[in-house]
């Protein structure tokens, strides 16, 4: 055992102490920093789509400051990033504006690359956010940094790989909660600056990501050129409980039974009516909002969407889609996230574009309009496309008619988009699902966006909505390279939920249902108590157990299909009037901002077949105990019985 525990000691990378592992990573920070310093760099950005090389020149103060700028290329010359503490401005010399980047957008690309704003808030708060273990080798260090339980961080971990001889750094991995290994930064190339040997070139490849890399070439840094200045559902079996025999022996007692199963069925046929009638209405408005009854992407953009991820050959899908019968409108869109400036004050808000006359085919954009005027195409006296806002940057950014909007975002070629606006109208209200959002018509959003003619969705209305997945697999056929979706597919999780609430409601339904047959229950259970008598003389002459049980249960379901025939003849015109006029509610319903004012329902044979067959296998169902208490009774006892 002695020798074997000495080989592995022997074998074994020894574990060093927390504070050794400090002092490394102390040393790797202050590499690339000292007390102060002035660098130039060229930052090289790879991915499928689009490569960009930019060259920009950097500043820090110790661990709380730094300054980024870019020199070129010329379209983004001048921007620049300030850094304070865990605080982030960007300066956009185009609109001459300097805008705090909100606490929502840290983890997002800074200036399209695979780092991310929190990347350069973060990256020097290692000591003091992270518990340190350091394992050490022969030739080199290998620190894992796991985050304090105060630490908030998207990471499970960290693992910095040090060389011992020189001490550089060769790598940092970086790990998710799963604990699988997302992204990693390695550093190439030992170069000397100043008397100052560091690597000259890092690489930062997100693994989650194919064909994406971005590389920071120093090309000259120079330390300590600045004095620092530090700054602190058992879904419940609904069962309907009719119960009710011998019905001439005792009318009194059917006929209440009875009317409580019709109007048990009654209710149910009147809610369920109303419930399908309101999922109607909310997939009308639900469709007619935003999605549409069918909606065509890129491949892969449902799933992942990306500013790149565009419609091409959009001649060929129009053509289509004109020549399709069954197609009732369509319209095209463009979309990204952006950052919304007035003012002081900023606000991320979804950038859609829209095709001002189309749109209005498709959805109730135009409807939604609650002030100002909708826009059009074209640019207005001053040279500014015009857009319109949702409710809630009405509000957060205290814009109105005419004002100005900033909106920031990145170009589909890489580039930092930024441009002014005038705001023409605002959309919807503070619950909206736009009540963020940012419309600007298509050419302008495109140009914007640097899309050329392309575009990210087409969204289409039907001429029969129950129809829209069959219509979906047709055009499928005809645009084999692109993503045909039903709306049930592309707001799934909307649907699922649908669905849920629907199965919820059927519960409630069913369970009043349930209260209501309980009484049916007890009256049928009575009903055999009182005759157990004519039971015992049913045994003694020869009928087995189960032709009793058969026999309470043909009762029983007599007497609830008199019970549903007489509630569907009441019901009926109940349901078609509700159907076709329906309910005027005292007040209108703001759906979206959107007003309606009458509740209809649904009139269809499943509206009506569905109760009946429920209730009718629940009437036979709630047969089977009182028939069993029946076929137990023995003939000498029941004889004997009053």
């Amino acid at each position: 055992m002695f020798r074997l525990l000495l080989l592995l000691s022997m074998t074994w990378p020894a574990i060093a102490s927390e504070e050794r592992a400090r002092q490394i990573i102390d040393e790797m920070e202050q590499l690339y920093r000292g007390d102060s310093s002035k660098a130039t760099m060229t930052m090289q950005v790879q991915t499928p789509n689009y490569n960009r090389t930019l060259t920009m020149t950097s500043q820090s103060y110790g661990k709380d400051y730094g300054f980024f700028r870019i020199n070129s290329p010329k379209k983004d010359r001048g921007i620049a990033t300030l850094k304070r503490d865990e605080e982030m401005w960007n300066y956009f010399p185009k609109i001459n504006k300097v805008i705090k980047v909100p606490p929502s957008m840290m983890m997002g690309s800074w200036m399209g690359s695979d780092f991310t704003n929190d990347d350069l808030v973060k990256e020097t708060q290692l000591i003091d956010a992270y518990s340190l273990v350091l394992i050490e080798t022969d030739d080199q260090y290998k620190v894992t940094l796991t985050p304090k339980e105060q630490t908030v961080t998207v990471w499970d971990r960290i693992e910095y790989t040090i060389s011992k001889d020189p001490l550089l750094p060769l790598s940092q991995a970086f790990f998710d909660d799963d604990g699988e290994k997302v992204r990693e930064m390695t550093f190439h190339e030992p170069k000397e600056y100043y008397g100052k040997l560091m690597p000259s070139i890092m690489e930062m490849r997100p693994l989650n990501k194919k064909g994406h890399l971005t590389r920071i070439k120093y090309d000259d840094i120079k330390f300590n050129v600045f004095t620092p200045k530090p700054k602190v559902a058992v879904l419940v079996i609904l069962t309907f409980q009719i119960a009710f025999r011998n019905i001439m022996r005792q009318k009194r007692r059917s006929l209440l039974t009875g009317l409580s199963m019709t109007g048990g069925y009654m209710l149910f046929v009147l809610g369920y009516s109303l419930l399908e009638g309101s999922y109607g209405n909310i997939i009308d408005i639900f469709t007619l909002d935003s999605t549409g009854h069918i909606q065509i992407h890129q491949d892969g953009y449902l799933d992942r969407p990306k500013i790149y991820k565009t419609i091409q050959d959009r001649d060929q899908v129009e053509v289509v889609l004109t020549n399709d019968p069954e197609v009732k409108g369509f319209t095209s869109r463009v979309f990204s996230p952006a950052l919304a400036y007035s003012g002081d004050k900023t606000a991320p808000s979804r950038l859609i574009g829209i095709d001002p006359d189309l749109e209005p085919t498709v959805s109730r954009l135009l409807q939604k309009v609650s002030k100002g005027t909708y826009f059009s195409s074209l640019r207005n006296a001053d040279g500014y496309y015009e857009a319109m806002i949702g409710r809630g940057l009405h509000i957060t950014l205290k814009l109105d008619i005419g004002d100005e909007i900033v909106l920031i975002s990145s170009g589909g070629d890489g580039s930092i988009a930024n441009d002014i606006f005038v705001v023409s109208a605002i959309i919807g209200n503070k619950t909206s699902f736009d009540r963020m959002a940012v419309y600007l018509p298509l050419a302008a959003a495109q140009e914007f966006l640097s899309l050329g003619n392309d575009v990210h969705q087409y969204v289409l209305l039907v001429n029969s909505k129950d129809d829209n997945e069959l219509v979906a697999s047709g055009l499928s056929a005809h645009l084999p390279e692109l993503t045909v979706s039903p709306w049930q597919k592309v707001e799934a999780t909307f649907y699922r939920t649908m669905q849920a609430d629907k199965q919820g409601n059927y519960f409630t339904m069913g369970l009043i249902t349930f209260i209501v047959f309980i009484g049916v229950l007890n009256t049928v259970l009575m009903s055999v108590l009182e005759r157990t008598r004519e039971f015992g003389v049913l045994r003694a002459i020869g009928s087995r157990p189960m032709q009793l049980v058969r026999l309470i249960s043909l009762e029983t379901f007599f007497l609830a299909f008199i019970s549903v025939i007489v509630g569907f003849l009441l019901i009926t015109p109940i349901i078609y009037w509700l159907a076709e006029v329906g309910m005027l509610l005292p007040e209108p319903i703001d759906m979206g901002g959107i007003e309606f004012q009458h509740l209809k329902g649904e009139m269809s044979a499943r509206i009506f077949w569905v109760p009946m067959a429920f209730i009718l296998a629940t009437a036979v169902l709630i047969s089977i105990p009182p028939g069993f208490r029946a076929a137990r009774i023995l003939p000498k006892e029941a004889m004997g019985s009053h």
